[in-house]
This record gives structure tokens, sequence and C-alpha cells, in this order.
């Protein structure tokens, strides 16, 4: 929360679009407040945790959305 926060407060805003998206935003939060963006972003997440998309309401199982994860890693792998 204190990196989104951090964000927020370096003019952070909408950034689900790219014209208003900046990196050095994030990158200096994440810094700003000591996150590993890398450890979030790139990390194996053990299938005993919960999905980081489990909040989501989407009437799909989990086991439907570990197929997925799984394919979708698959496929990473394989253009990487």
């Amino acid at each position: 929360a204190d990196a989104i926060e951090a964000a927020w407060r370096a003019g952070a805003r909408l950034d689900a679009w790219d014209e208003h998206f900046r990196t050095e935003r994030w990158t200096g939060a994440f810094e700003q407040t000591g996150v590993d963006a890398a450890f979030f972003g790139r990390r194996e997440i053990p299938e005993s945790e919960p999905l980081p998309w489990a909040h989501i309401v989407c009437h799909r199982g989990r086991d439907v959305l570990l197929r997925e994860y799984h394919q979708m890693r698959e496929t990473l792998a394989a253009e990487g």
C-alpha cells in the first residue's frame, strides 16, 4: 500500500492508459518504499498460495484458474 500511495503522490493517475503511465513513477515509488518489484513480478507462485486474482468473482474454479496459469507459463517459456 505504501508503494501505491508513493506512486500516487508522484502523479500516477489513470495508469491503465498508456498515455498516462510513467514507469519512472512506479520504479521510484518501489525504491522509496523498499518494495522489490521483481519479486512480485517474476517469482514462481506456489500452488498452495492464494492466486493473485482469487478475490475476483468470475465463477471459475481454482482448478480452471490453475490450468490457465500453467498454460500461460508454458507459453511464456516457449516464447522465451
